[in-house]
């Protein structure tokens, strides 16, 4: 089922264009959020989504192997709609998504988290997201996390993410405890939050 368009589409997709980013080659700041958020989550893919007209593209992805598909199939493109986050266990079993050709056939998408990415007057221009191809849910840290890394605005992501997402990155590969990296991924993500 194709998302219903925000409210003020046209407004929405003008902060977008300010951000001069569609289209843009992939970089390794962008690349250390997707695979942070990939592990934090332990979701085999991971997306910094835009929601762009008729497409949703994306600045960064692992293990999708795609830069953009159409607005047709985005589960993101549904996310965008609501408040700050949207989690679906298994796609299958939601009417919105039961059909869609990236649930029903390659890659077979079963599980969806994403949290928005909004522009600082509030607009919501895509998410950062984690994906799957089994049904599963989050535990609470990891929607914590997942949010964290979010909640920069997206003037943050415009040419580089700070040096805190290398550390964060670090931390992620050698530690299993997934409330520790809440922490720090909040901690960290806020201070750089407050010198930006």
């Amino acid at each position: 089922m194709k998302a219903e368009l925000p409210p003020n589409e046209d407004a929405r997709l003008a902060a977008l264009d300010e951000y001069d980013i569609l289209d843009t080659p992939t970089e390794a700041e962008f690349d250390a959020v997707t695979e942070l958020a990939s592990r934090l989550c332990e979701t085999p893919i991971s997306v910094v989504n835009l929601i762009a007209r008729g497409r949703q593209w994306f600045k960064s992805e692992v293990g999708l192997g795609v830069r953009e598909t159409p607005l047709e199939t985005s589960i993101c493109a549904h996310a965008i709609l609501e408040e700050e986050f949207l989690m679906v266990p298994d796609t299958r079993e939601d009417r919105r998504f039961a059909d869609n050709e990236l649930v029903t056939g390659e890659p077979f998408l079963r599980f969806y988290a994403g949290a928005l990415l909004r522009s600082p007057e509030g607009f919501p221009l895509g998410t950062l997201c984690v994906l799957d191809t089994k049904p599963r849910q989050l535990d609470a840290q990891q929607v914590a996390a997942l949010r964290t890394l979010a909640r920069r605005r997206p003037k943050a992501f415009r040419g580089s993410v700070d040096s805190c997402v290398p550390r964060l990155l670090q931390l992620a590969r050698s530690t299993t405890a997934p409330l520790e990296l809440a922490w720090a991924a909040e901690r960290v993500v806020a201070a750089v939050a407050d010198r930006g």
